[in-house]
């Protein structure tokens, strides 16, 4: 009798774990959007249910009332830059697109809560933006639910959201010529003192030129207010390598200055170790 039962539970397990393995195709599949706006990249995720033969604005999806804007989870949008939606601002971050449908206009909102409304409904306080946009009325059906980024230009673009013969179209606004003035301000005044620094490290560190080391974080130190005891300590050690005692020590006091005044005990102690080791 313990022989039959063993069997019959291999069988039950093979079985069970046989059906675990069945791959089945996702009602409403996931998707993923990504898009360059300028400089901008706005990120998509969401599920796409079909139409599948109903009706579906004032019928499924009731008119007025609060709808995911999508299927299953959040659907979920993505900003790595400030943006205007409709002339609202809306900080860099993910938002969850929910949206209040009816027949003429979609109150549409970005919110910052990642849960979809529980039995206590709705809750506006998570609200980051809402706008109300008009419907456009579609000449062809769309079959599958789809959310896109279309109309893109450098500083604009839309959020197109379609299904079945309705649209709608989110304005999506960003100051990408801020953010190219500043990119170029930034070329054409030069290397910072951070990047001389960082040239003059690596070349430091990996046995390169020192003489053009020394130049570059000669550059740092000048570009700096004296505080940069780390960017000062660099320069003593080129010095030392170079052999230029004197020019070594000097650095190297400047930096113990810099360092006493920053409260940074420990490169007191390294320059303290380079002087004594010169």
């Amino acid at each position: 009798m313990k022989n039959v039962f063993a069997i019959l539970f291999l069988c039950a397990t093979f079985v069970t774990g046989t059906m675990a393995q069945i791959a089945t195709p996702a009602p409403s599949p996931l998707s993923k959007v990504t898009q360059k706006v300028g400089l901008a990249e706005v990120t998509i995720e969401y599920s796409r249910p079909g139409v599948k033969d109903r009706t579906i604005f004032g019928d499924l999806i009731p008119y007025g009332e609060f709808w995911r804007t999508g299927a299953n989870a959040t659907t979920k949008v993505t900003f790595s830059d400030d943006v205007m939606i409709a002339g609202k601002e809306l900080k860099k971050g993910t938002y969850s697109l929910f949206s209040f449908p009816d027949k003429k206009q979609w109150d549409v909102i970005f919110s910052t809560s990642m849960s979809l409304p529980g039995g206590s409904g709705y809750d506006s306080s998570t609200e980051a933006v809402r706008v109300t946009l008009p419907v456009t009325q579609l000449d062809q059906m769309v079959e599958t639910f789809t959310i896109n980024v279309g109309n893109i230009r450098n500083n604009s673009a839309t959020i197109d959201l379609t299904w079945e013969n309705t649209g709608v179209s989110i304005p999506l606004a960003l100051d990408t010529d801020a953010k190219v003035f500043a990119n170029i301000d930034k070329a054409m005044a030069g290397p910072s003192a951070n990047d001389y620094y960082a040239a003059a490290s690596y070349y430091y560190d990996n046995g390169k030129d020192l003489k053009k080391a020394h130049d570059w974080v000669s550059k740092a130190v000048a570009m700096g207010d004296g505080s940069q005891f780390w960017m000062i300590h660099t320069k003593a050690k080129i010095e030392a390598a170079l052999g230029k005692k004197a020019e070594a020590i000097k650095s190297a006091n400047m930096s113990i200055k810099a360092a006493k005044a920053a409260g940074n005990n420990q490169y007191v102690m390294f320059n303290e170790k380079l002087i004594k080791s010169l």
